[in-house]
């Protein structure tokens, strides 16, 4: 079972307080190996890559576009299943327990 903690972030725009922000956090550190997650997987791209593909872009006079999913993480689905303990200030009845559906930050 993997826990949680709360992060609470105050957004201030020109010394004015915007909002407050709340984000649950896994705590990767507890998963193990086997359970909780089997391979880590990021997809990266090498700089040798990179460029190559701008020269070719640029050697056949292409289009190139670029998109950045800051997020795109949070949109992932598991194969595995993730347990949660309960994290501070959720009451649930004795002997239930939160399954994760989809990705949350720190997890492996």
């Amino acid at each position: 079972m993997v826990s949680t903690k709360w992060v609470f972030i105050v957004k201030i725009l020109h010394r004015k307080i915007k909002r407050f922000k709340a984000r649950l956090v896994a705590r990767g550190f507890t998963q193990k190996y086997g359970i909780d997650y089997i391979e880590i997987f990021t997809p990266t791209v090498r700089i040798n890559t990179l460029r190559i593909f701008f020269t070719i872009v640029a050697k056949f006079d292409l289009e190139c576009s670029h998109f950045d999913i800051k997020n795109a993480f949070i949109e992932s689905h598991f194969k595995e299943e993730i347990w949660f303990s309960t994290p501070n200030g959720v009451k649930i009845k004795k002997g239930y327990a939160f399954r994760a559906l989809r990705s949350l930050y720190e997890l492996k």
